[in-house]
C-alpha cells in the first residue's frame, strides 16, 4: 500500500493524497491553502471526475493567466474587498478574478479565487462555514499550473499502481 503523499507546500497550497479506498474510484484528497484544509467536510474525490476537473482547470489557467497583462478596474481595492465582492454575490465578472477548484462535493464548502493585484497573484479561499476568515497566499502563475500538472501525473501513476495491486 502506498502511504499518504503530499504534493506542494502545506503552508501555501498542497494536495494530500490518501490511501486507496475499497472502491478504487474514490480516494481521499485533502486540499490545503495557507496551511488550512479547505475540504474538512468531504475530502473524498471521485477520481475520474477529479482528474477531468484538474485537466480542464489547467487548460483554462494556461489560457487565462494572460489576464495579468490586463488593466484591472478593482486594483485599488484591498484583496479582502475584492474577494468579498464575489463571495457575497456583488460582482462576478471582474477581469482580475478567476474562480478555481469547482470540483464537486469536495470543494462545495469553499470558494477559491485567484486575484490579480496588478503586480502579483493571490490565491484566496474562504470556507462558507467560516466567512470571517480569508486565506491568502501569494503565488506565481505557473507555480499553480505546475502543481496541478504534478498532481495529475501522480494521480495517473497511482491509478496504474492501484490497478496492479
Amino acid at each position: 500500500m502506498i502511504p499518504v503523499q503530499v504534493i506542494g507546500d502545506l503552508s501555501k497550497i498542497a494536495f494530500e493524497i490518501g490511501v486507496i479506498e475499497p472502491n478504487a474510484l474514490l480516494r481521499d484528497v485533502k486540499i490545503y491553502i495557507a496551511g488550512q484544509n479547505i475540504c474538512p467536510i468531504d475530502s473524498h474525490v471521485y477520481l475520474p471526475a477529479f482528474r477531468h476537473g484538474l485537466f480542464l482547470e489547467v487548460n483554462r489557467l494556461k489560457t487565462t493567466l494572460c489576464f495579468k497583462n490586463n488593466k484591472n478596474s478593482t486594483a485599488h481595492l484591498p484583496i479582502e474587498a475584492r474577494f468579498d465582492a464575489v463571495f457575497f454575490n456583488q460582482s462576478s465578472d471582474s477581469v482580475d478574478v478567476c474562480r478555481l477548484m469547482q470540483w464537486g462535493e469536495t470543494t462545495d464548502d469553499v470558494m477559491v479565487l485567484l486575484i490579480d493585484d496588478a503586480e502579483q497573484l493571490y490565491l484566496t479561499a474562504k470556507l462558507y462555514a467560516k466567512p470571517e476568515r480569508l486565506l491568502v497566499v501569494q503565488i506565481w502563475p505557473y507555480e499553480l499550473i505546475r502543481l496541478y500538472e504534478e498532481l495529475l501525473l501522480v494521480l495517473e501513476l497511482l491509478k496504474v499502481f492501484d490497478s496492479t495491486t
